[in-house]
């Protein structure tokens, strides 16, 4: 990254991807073509597991089950401005532009209702709750029946044995040197 910051954005110009392989050969003395066909222009999944091996390193899958109304909101956290399919929220008839009163017994008084309401309902699902919208001047009463998605998080984690030659690496990844 530094490399191509000091030869293209410096000088006021973009670059390639020949440009990036170009770059990361001279570095490395590697050639990198045979990945960019693999992994960027093809359909192969990145191996996560080998490359964070070597610093030491592993991916971890996490997967919890999660109330969602299915909705996404402007930032005052008010207005709707996608309903996603299958959701919740489009179950009831929510549209987008919609602008949100109150979820159940949670007031959408800004942002952070969102957080209270997985709270409130997360051992819920499947109970129906009155969803209050404005949709252009006109209040309306919704129903929406509470329900869990399964939302996945990944983390990198430590290997439990790790050698001198992983940390050194994993020294030089965190140190950005």
């Amino acid at each position: 990254m530094r490399a191509l910051y000091a030869n293209y954005y410096k000088k006021g110009r973009g670059f390639t991807t020949s440009d990036l392989k170009a770059t990361i050969k001279q570095i490395t003395k590697k050639d990198y073509q045979p990945f960019f066909e693999k992994y960027v222009g093809g359909t192969e999944p990145l191996p996560y597991e080998e490359v964070l091996g070597y610093a030491g390193l592993s991916l971890g899958e996490r997967k919890e089950k999660v109330i969602r109304l299915g909705v996404s909101t402007a930032e005052d956290g008010k207005k709707i401005n996608a309903v996603f399919p299958g959701g919740a929220a489009e179950a009831a008839g929510v549209r987008a532009g919609d602008i949100l009163v109150s979820v159940g017994d949670i007031k959408v008084t800004d942002a952070g209702w969102a957080v209270q309401f997985r709270k409130t309902y997360a051992d819920r699902a499947g109970e129906t709750i009155p969803l209050r919208i404005m949709r252009g001047e006109q209040p309306l009463t919704l129903n929406v029946q509470i329900r869990q998605v399964e939302q996945t998080s990944w983390e990198l984690r430590r290997l439990p044995q790790t050698n001198a030659s992983q940390q050194s690496i994993l020294d030089a990844w965190s140190s950005g040197k």
